[in-house]
């Protein structure tokens, strides 16, 4: 017996969690509505993407974050070793928090620097890398 479309097509709260509530196949790259994804369950989270509007994508270990800064809720930097991440945009606290509970999973950088999104949503203008890469 067949089963009803009901079923076949909903998606169970799991399949949801850690893309910020945007569904996508294990495979696939992250194509994201919003410009973060937090890990919603209880999995270890042990890096985090930086996703350029380049198309470059860099891995971050969550070991190499000492130290996270928030400024004015427009700028976030994070400074690691001989490396510092600047992320411009606007209401950053939400990232900052998550960030502070090593729950971001991805950062994605504005396509434009157009801010079309609500008042209160985030949104990542820009994001900056200096330093080095590799260690």
């Amino acid at each position: 017996m067949e089963k009803p479309l009901k079923e076949t097509f909903s998606k169970k709260k799991e399949d949801l969690s850690g893309n910020n509530g945007f569904w996508q196949s294990q495979d696939a790259q992250p194509r994201p509505k919003s410009f973060y994804g937090v890990e919603r369950g209880n999995r270890y989270v042990r890096r985090f993407k930086l996703m350029m509007r380049t198309g470059q994508m860099i891995s971050v270990p969550y070991a190499l974050l000492p130290i996270v800064i928030l400024e004015a809720d427009k700028s976030l930097r994070i400074k690691a070793h001989d490396m510092e991440i600047t992320v411009i945009g606007r209401n950053l606290g939400k990232v900052e928090e998550f960030l502070n509970e090593e729950k971001i999973l991805w950062l994605r950088e504005a396509g434009t620097d157009f801010d079309d999104k609500e008042e209160y949503d985030v949104f990542i203008q820009s994001i900056g890398v200096e330093g080095e890469l590799f260690f």
